[in-house]
């Protein structure tokens, strides 16, 4: 999302998906899984996502580059 959007404190799925650019698909799926980002089951059985869950998802998935690994060739 550009820094200029004003994103809301709390998400339906399908803004949640979004701000991922993932399919609301996949949030359902992890939620099934249990993984995925944290959210919030109500009481009517609606599902939201805090934008602190979001960003902090994220955040634990960011990932440093290294060195390149190499490949072993089983055909020798």
């Amino acid at each position: 999302m550009s820094d200029t959007t004003t994103v809301p404190d709390v998400l339906r799925e399908g803004p949640a998906a979004e701000y991922l650019d993932a399919p609301a698909a996949t949030l359902r799926q992890w939620r099934y899984l249990g993984k995925g980002p944290r959210y919030v089951k109500l009481p009517n059985g609606g599902v939201r996502y805090r934008r602190a869950d979001l960003e902090s998802f994220i955040a634990e998935h960011i990932i440093q580059p290294g060195p390149a690994k190499r490949r072993h060739d089983r055909a020798h």
